[in-house]
């Protein structure tokens, strides 16, 4: 009764039973279990970016560095006053490298939107898997997962279900903002 005085005094709650020895003792939130060791009580993973922008940055990058490299060729044979078609050739050139630079660059932006939208769509899924994260517990006498609130135990399979991070549908994610949105009639 004083240790769950003083635990609650500290801002603590009482942890639950465990489910299969109805003891305390050994009982770790999900937090704990997880910073002592207890890979598989790891929180879910936050939903972030899934696109390599080397990929397509990397030939742009090379691209404007031949761009440049040809500025100072059409710079030099203009200074010595030598034209003709091959520096009209070189100016066309690097005009096409630059633009092409342009069209990698666009689609390595429009590739990093696609993706953080996709992220954007996975977050409440996060919240829900992190909350459910919140109300595991772990027995070290008994090596178990448990839910603190149903104390029920947690099997390996429900544990990842329960922790699982997929994007909602596009029409389910469009009717939850519809619903929580205040209508202005």
């Amino acid at each position: 009764m004083a240790s769950d005085q003083s635990r609650q005094q500290q801002g603590q709650t009482a942890k639950p039973l465990c489910p299969r020895c109805h003891k305390e003792d050994l009982v770790k939130t999900s937090l704990e279990a997880y910073r002592s060791g207890i890979s598989r009580l790891a929180p879910p993973p936050m939903p972030g970016r899934q696109t390599r922008m080397i990929n397509l940055v990397g030939p742009a990058v090379v691209l404007v560095g031949l761009a440049i490299f040809f500025i100072f060729v059409v710079l030099g044979e203009g200074v010595s006053g030598l034209g003709g078609p091959g520096l009209v050739a070189q100016v066309i050139i690097t005009l096409l490298i630059i633009v092409a630079a342009l069209v990698v660059s666009f689609i390595a932006f429009q590739r990093v939107v696609k993706s953080d939208a996709e992220a954007t769509l996975r977050y409440p899924a996060w919240d829900r898997a992190l909350e459910n994260w919140r109300h595991l517990y772990y027995c070290a006498r008994d090596d178990l997962i448990f839910d603190g609130q149903q104390g029920k135990v947690v099997s390996e399979e429900a544990l990842k279900a329960l922790l699982r991070v997929e994007a909602e549908p596009p029409q389910v994610a469009q009717q939850s903002r519809s619903a929580a949105a205040p209508s202005h009639s």
